[in-house]
């Protein structure tokens, strides 16, 4: 089982847990209110979708969820300085969205398709590495770009099966 924590608004997540079809991920809305729950659990990955400015008294649990997973999952166009801080040595961290430092780039975009750019190789578990070069994404409507992209990097990470 591969634990996700996703710290996002509660439409992105639930949008993005109703379209992962990979039945070996078992996610999780990470939110202010209830973080205190997740203090002890070590998350495979971690995604943030928002700003971290409201969880200002949860530093120390954000720092050592941030340090125990394997990927940090981040969204470029926000601010994220928390979260960059408290990285380690053996987290992938994986930046994503419009800003053209990302990681995983959405360089065009179209009512039905994304055009997705991985502007740099991100190695995964077992040597496996994600190559440099542009993809083509069709889009899961009603979802928004940034929910799209999430599911996109998630499925590169941990394919179905």
């Amino acid at each position: 089982m591969v634990l996700i924590g996703i710290i996002a608004d509660t439409i992105e997540y639930d949008n993005i847990k109703k379209n992962i079809t990979n039945k070996e991920l078992q996610l999780y809305h990470i939110t202010k209110s209830n973080i205190q729950n997740f203090q002890n659990i070590v998350f495979d990955t971690i995604i943030i979708m928002k700003k971290l400015d409201s969880f200002s008294e949860q530093v120390n649990i954000l720092t050592k969820m941030f340090k125990q997973a394997k990927y940090l999952i981040c969204n470029a166009d926000i601010c994220i300085e928390i979260a960059l801080g408290c990285t380690n040595a053996n987290i992938t961290l994986i930046t994503y969205g419009f800003n053209s430092k990302a990681s995983i780039v959405v360089s065009s975009v179209t009512d039905e398709k994304l055009l997705i750019d991985i502007q740099r190789e991100i190695v995964l578990e077992k040597g496996k590495v994600l190559e440099l070069g542009e993809q083509i994404m069709t889009k899961i409507i009603p979802l928004n770009t940034y929910e799209n992209l999430v599911i996109f990097i998630i499925s590169l990470i941990y394919p179905t099966k």
